[in-house]
């Protein structure tokens, strides 16, 4: 056990892991970079997706409820679910629905 009256490790292994992470800390101080978004997010909500596909919210609400694009949907929180779409996933599943030119 340490003065904090916390065991050292598993199993009392003597490994101080508070010690070690404020050792890292020290180490790291400023060099660490925050976390920077890179490219273009993930997943995007249905506004976007709307808005990028050029078509209304309602259209695209019709398209998650008939299965025509790929969605995720998180929840229900508070009773309602979080719906998001991967924009490549969208892009791909709409691609079979293109019709050629002639």
């Amino acid at each position: 056990m340490t003065d904090r009256g916390r065991p050292l490790g598993p199993q009392g292994s003597g490994i101080d892991y508070h010690r070690i992470g404020q050792v890292v800390r020290e180490i790291l101080g400023e060099h660490r970079e925050p976390l920077k978004p890179v490219g273009e997010p993930l997943f995007i909500g249905p506004k976007e997706m709307a808005k990028r596909l050029e078509i209304s919210e309602r259209t695209l609400r019709e398209w998650t409820r008939t299965r025509r694009i790929p969605f995720l949907r998180i929840g229900p929180l508070r009773g309602r679910s979080i719906v998001r779409f991967k924009v490549a996933d969208v892009e791909t599943a709409l691609a079979k629905w293109q019709t050629k030119s002639v």
